[in-house]
């Protein structure tokens, strides 16, 4: 090797170790009961927001933000995407699978998820065999990592009639070659173990469930949910640990007092979403001041974000010993993606995890999924 290319790949060499995402070394880890589906960054994203007009505002406009998000967290390591064939209603329904299909490519470094919906209608396996192969049509995929249940029907009193059905189909999938494994979603204790019971006991494997959590809404880390999925050997998603945004830091402590106040000048407030979530973001920020006071103190003594320290909860939540879920974040800008993987370089202590969850409780909790069972 000459000289100047000594040099080229000594300087390459230094700077890449001066990348943060470079300055811990990696930990491997399965998703789940399917070993072959690795990860290293604890992340996941979701493309919920590729489809959804009613908190989102989404228009096709914004697509190539959203591809250019998703090429950099997975150039940056993240591997699990999510997506569902129920993201993107009317005639845009499916929209997310689609857009997706453009992102991935079939690529083998995105583990693509894609959760199928628990219609009234869908009520045999082959039901649920048949929408798998409709989003494998959209992904432009001979198969996908996961193909998973997007919630029980449970919730609405037809579980003893679906649930078999729905697993039943999943296991199916898997056995046609359409999915590596099964993911399983918004599940309580009682029922994640019935699920995770029927999927293994008809030959397939579980890798992941998905529940929501964040400093808003703590329920799968004290009603046992985690503990369950431990014990099944499944990896644990939190969705929405962001709370819909509201605790990402765009809106401060102090601008949140100010939209509780009459008197408060509109113009000079950052500016409110659209829609459910701008009403739902009125409404709630007020009430959440205290909450992100706490936070801003944390990550002003962290040199952090806001949105960075939350993140930071929910990997640290479980404290010391026990395996942390992967936050699912719908990052929809380049810029939103280096700000989540940042916080994977923030270091909480005890007394931090324990007074912020502390602050969180006196806090008005998030709306909880109405499709999460017990």
């Amino acid at each position: 090797m000459c000289a100047r290319a000594l040099v080229f790949a000594a300087s390459a060499a230094a700077l890449e170790l001066q990348l943060p995402w470079k300055t811990a070394p990696k930990k491997t880890k399965s998703l789940g009961q399917v070993e072959e589906l690795t990860y290293d960054v604890p992340l996941a994203i979701g493309t919920w927001q590729a489809g959804n007009k009613l908190l989102y505002d989404y228009s096709p406009e914004r697509d190539e933000a959203l591809l250019a998000a998703w090429s950099l967290a997975r150039d940056r390591g993240v591997r699990y995407f999510d997506t569902g064939d129920s993201y993107g209603t009317g005639d845009i329904e499916g929209n997310a699978e689609l857009l997706l299909g453009r992102f991935a490519g079939g690529g083998a470094d995105a583990y693509v998820h894609t959760k199928l919906a628990v219609y009234p209608w869908r009520l045999r396996p082959d039901d649920f065999v048949r929408a798998c192969e409709q989003s494998l049509k959209r992904l432009g995929a001979e198969r996908v990592a996961l193909v998973g249940q997007h919630w029980s029907a449970e919730t609405y009193g037809l579980g003893g009639i679906q649930d078999p059905a729905v697993y039943g189909g999943l296991a199916k999938c898997c056995e046609l070659g359409y999915a590596s494994g099964v993911g399983l979603s918004n599940l309580g204790p009682r029922a994640l173990g019935r699920g995770v019971d029927a999927v293994n006991g008809l030959g397939a494997r579980v890798a992941t469930h998905q529940t929501q959590f964040s400093l808003l809404c703590r329920a799968p880390l004290e009603d046992g949910s985690f503990d369950v999925a431990d014990a099944a050997g499944v990896t644990t998603v939190g969705y929405s640990p962001l709370a819909l945004g509201l605790l990402s830091g765009r809106y401060s402590a102090d601008a949140a007092r100010s939209f509780g106040d009459r008197g408060a000048d509109a113009s000079a407030l950052p500016k409110l979403p659209r829609g459910v979530r701008g009403f739902l973001f009125r409404t709630q920020l007020p009430k959440l001041a205290p909450l992100l006071d706490a936070l801003e103190q944390v990550a002003a003594d962290r040199k952090a974000t806001v949105g960075q320290v939350a993140l930071a909860w929910c990997l640290n939540a479980r404290g010391p010993g026990k395996p942390p879920p992967l936050p699912l974040v719908g990052a929809r800008t380049p810029a939103m993606v280096r700000d989540v993987l940042g916080a994977l370089d923030v270091k909480l202590d005890a007394g931090d995890v324990a007074g912020l969850a502390d602050v969180a409780r006196r806090a008005p909790q998030a709306q909880k999924n109405s499709f999460q069972t017990k």
